[in-house]
C-alpha cells in the first residue's frame, strides 16, 4: 500500500501520475493528455484508488487533511466538503434533529437551509434579523430567538447566517447561550466567513459557542470553487453520526483536485499571508470613505461587521444594479451581488493592491457629476404615481413574457406595488407571512400556477428566492402577502434576480390549487 503520511495530496496526485500506472478506472478521461479541453486536469484527476483514501470513510491521507483542518480552525473535528456548504447544511440539519423536531431559521438563512428542513420534515418556525436603514437584515438579536424558542417548546435546532452577504455578524456568543438554556442546538451557516477568526478578522461563530459551523472555503479563501468545511465544535455532537449524513448528502466520487486545493487553503492559513490581506482592505476602506455618491457601509444597525464586504449603497440617482453593471461595461470590473440601492463587492485573498486600486478609481470616476439631491428614489416616485385604477393596465405575466430586465420602471399592478421602498429608497422588507402548514405538508399538495396579481392571499406552493443572496421571500405553506408580491416585483423591475422553484417569476406563480 502506498504510504503518503508525509506527503500533500497535490503531490501525491503529481507523483502517481509520473509512476506511469495504467487506469482501469474511473474517471473515463483516463488522465489523457488529448483531451486539451480538460486544460491540463486530467492528470492529477483520479478515484479513490490504493493509497488515496475514501473521503467517507477517511483514515489515511483524507483523515489528515480533515484533522490538520480541525487544528488549524480550532476545533473539534472537521470534515472536507466538495459539494460546497449546502451538502454541509443539509447534512447537518438532518444529523441534529429527528423527523418532526422544531427548527428555528433565521429568515435570512441560504435556501438550502429551508430546503433541509423540508426533506427532513420538520416544524418549520421563522425569527425575523433586525433591519437596517439600508434594505437588508442586520444581526439576528438574541432576544428574538429567545422570544421564539419560549413560544415554540418542540425548537431543537436554531440556524443563523453570519456574516450575511453584506457582511453583517450577529452576537454568535450570546444566540449559543439562549440555545443551549433551552436544550437546542445552534448551526451556523458561516459560508462567508472562513477567514473569520484569522489576522485582524472578527472572531469565528466556531470559537463562539456554535455547536456546528459550516464555512465556504472558496468564497474569500484561495480554494477552488465548491469546496467548503463542516466543522463541529461541540463536545457532545455524535460525529459518526453526521458522518453518515454527509455520505447520504455528499457525492460518494469526490474530486482529488478539489480536495487538494482545500489542502493548499490550510497551508495559507498556517502562515501569516492573511494579515497583509486585512491590511490592504482596511486601508482600500479608509479611502473609499471619500465617496460622494456612495456610501459604503460600516456595520451601522449591526451586532458587528466583517470588512472584507465592501457594501456600496448609492446616494445618487443610480441603483445597485446599474452600479454594477457600469462598473462591469465601463472598467471591467465584476461585483458580486446588487440590490435595489446597493451593491457588493466581495474582496479575497487573491487580491493584490493594484486591484484594490482599480476599484477605488472607478467608483471615483463614477461619483462625478453625480446629483445627490436626486437619489433612487425619485423612480419610485415616478412609478407610483400612474393611476391604480386597474383598467387598461398590463400585467406582469404580459410586460415580463420575454424575461427582458427593464432598466427603467415597469407599469405594474399599483395595488400590489406600493409600499416596497422605504422613505430613503430601500427595499422594505416584509413582515413574517402567516405559516399555513409546514413545506413538506405543501409538497404533497396539488397546485397551479396564476399571475402575480392573483396570488394575493392564496398559499404558496413554492419557494421564491432572490439570487444572490439565495434568501427565499416566500416559502411553501405560507400565504403569500401583497407586501412580500411588492418587494419581489420591485426587485425584479430593479434587474435583481428572482427565482421560482417551480414557476418562472414574474410570469407566474406556483400556490396550491
Amino acid at each position: 500500500m502506498k504510504d503518503f503520511d508525509d506527503i500533500k495530496l497535490i503531490d501525491a496526485l503529481r507523483l502517481h501520475a509520473r509512476e506511469g500506472y495504467i487506469p482501469f478506472h474511473m474517471p473515463g478521461h483516463k488522465r489523457s493528455q488529448k483531451f486539451t479541453y480538460l486544460n491540463g486536469c486530467a492528470e492529477i484527476d483520479i478515484t479513490e484508488i490504493e493509497g488515496f483514501d475514501n473521503l467517507h470513510a477517511a483514515r489515511g491521507i483524507l483523515k489528515r487533511i480533515n484533522d490538520r483542518a480541525a487544528k488549524v480552525f480550532g476545533v473539534r473535528a472537521s470534515r472536507m466538503l466538495v459539494g460546497g456548504s449546502t451538502a454541509g447544511i443539509l447534512a447537518s440539519v438532518r444529523a441534529l434533529t429527528k423527523r418532526g423536531d422544531g427548527i428555528l431559521i433565521a429568515r435570512n438563512c441560504h435556501g438550502s437551509v429551508f430546503n433541509a428542513a423540508e426533506i427532513c420534515a420538520l416544524d418549520m418556525h421563522y425569527v425575523l434579523p433586525d433591519m437596517t436603514d439600508f434594505g437588508f437584515y442586520g444581526s439576528l438579536s438574541p432576544a428574538a430567538v429567545e422570544k421564539a424558542l419560549l413560544e415554540n417548546g418542540n425548537i431543537k435546532l436554531v440556524a443563523l447566517t453570519s456574516p450575511t452577504y453584506e457582511g453583517v455578524i450577529s452576537d454568535v456568543a450570546a444566540i449559543a447561550d439562549v440555545c443551549h438554556r433551552f436544550g437546542a442546538r445552534l448551526l451556523v451557516d458561516e459560508a462567508h466567513g472562513a477567514h473569520l477568526g484569522f489576522a485582524t478578522f472578527e472572531q469565528s461563530a466556531r470559537r463562539l459557542g456554535a455547536d456546528v459551523v459550516v464555512n465556504s472555503l472558496h468564497k474569500t479563501l484561495p480554494s477552488l470553487t465548491q469546496t467548503a468545511i463542516l466543522h463541529i465544535c461541540a463536545q457532545d455532537i455524535d460525529i459518526s453520526g453526521v458522518d453518515e449524513q454527509l455520505a447520504s448528502f455528499e457525492t460518494s466520487s469526490p474530486s482529488y483536485p478539489l480536495m487538494a486545493s482545500i489542502e493548499g487553503c490550510i497551508d495559507y492559513l498556517e502562515g501569516d499571508e492573511a494579515s497583509e490581506w486585512a491590511k490592504n482592505i482596511s486601508a482600500l476602506r479608509e479611502e473609499l470613505k471619500g465617496l460622494r455618491a456612495f456610501e459604503l457601509y460600516e456595520g451601522e444597525g449591526a451586532y458587528k461587521y466583517d470588512i472584507s464586504k465592501l457594501t456600496l449603497i448609492s446616494r445618487c440617482e443610480m441603483s445597485g444594479t446599474e452600479l454594477m453593471r457600469a462598473l462591469r461595461e465601463e472598467y471591467k470590473i465584476e461585483l458580486e451581488m446588487a440590490g435595489v440601492n446597493y451593491a457588493i463587492a466581495m474582496c479575497g485573498a487573491g487580491d493584490d493592491v493594484e486591484m484594490y486600486s482599480r476599484l477605488k478609481d472607478a467608483l471615483f470616476k463614477l461619483c462625478l457629476g453625480r446629483d445627490l439631491q436626486k437619489s433612487i428614489l425619485n423612480k419610485a416616485q415616478f412609478e407610483s404615481s400612474f393611476p391604480k385604477t386597474g383598467e387598461n393596465e398590463n400585467t406582469l405575466s404580459i410586460l415580463a413574457a420575454d424575461d427582458e430586465r427593464k432598466t427603467g420602471a415597469m407599469h405594474t399592478l399599483r395595488n400590489i406595488g406600493d409600499g416596497a421602498l422605504t422613505p430613503e429608497g430601500a427595499l422594505r422588507i416584509p413582515p413574517l407571512p402567516e405559516k399555513v402548514m409546514n413545506a413538506c405538508d405543501a409538497r404533497e399538495r396539488a397546485f397551479k400556477f396564476v399571475p402575480p396579481e392573483e396570488a394575493e392571499g392564496k398559499i404558496a406552493a413554492e419557494n421564491i428566492r432572490v439570487y444572490p443572496p439565495g434568501c427565499p421571500l416566500v416559502i411553501k405553506g405560507e400565504r403569500i402577502e401583497s407586501a412580500t408580491l411588492a418587494a419581489l416585483i420591485r426587485l425584479y423591475e430593479c434587474g435583481v434576480e428572482v427565482q421560482g422553484s417551480k414557476g418562472a417569476f414574474p410570469q407566474n406563480v406556483a400556490v396550491l390549487a
